[in-house]
């Protein structure tokens, strides 16, 4: 996310308005992310470094770009940062402000109220003489 980060301010593709309205210590992060090119970032995470590079640029002029984590990075060391420094990109590039636009953290306790779970029984896509369908 540094190495994200790192492309975003050095590429400026940055919403300079929502960083000023909306959000506290962007000298500081964009200081630390300084350290963070991304061939460091690339070779920390076993990535090609033009791939953050592309992710970074994609992401940045993406206006409504929306984050969504599922369970997992709580249960390291350093989740609570995980998740705090993740959420800093749509601070970054305004996707706060935009309908559909932003981060979310999500256990899946929404599936059933939202998704037809149904719709993926799919029964007539069981290969012949599996459990549920007939030969």
């Amino acid at each position: 996310m540094l190495g994200l980060i790192h492309v975003l301010v050095r590429d400026d593709l940055l919403d300079h308005d929502y960083i000023e309205r909306y959000t506290s210590g962007f000298d500081e992060l964009a200081d630390r992310a300084a350290a963070w090119p991304p061939t460091r970032a690339a070779a920390v995470c076993g990535l090609d470094p033009a791939d953050v590079e592309r992710l970074a640029a994609l992401y940045g002029s993406t206006r409504k770009a929306f984050i969504r984590t599922l369970i997992g990075a709580e249960h390291h060391e350093h989740g609570a940062m995980f998740f705090r420094t993740l959420s800093c990109l749509p601070a970054l590039t305004g996707a706060w402000r935009e309908r559909g636009g932003g981060f979310s953290r999500s256990v899946g306790s929404w599936f059933d109220d939202t998704v037809d779970s149904g719709a993926y029984a799919a029964p007539h896509l069981r290969p012949t003489g599996s459990p549920g369908r007939s030969a």
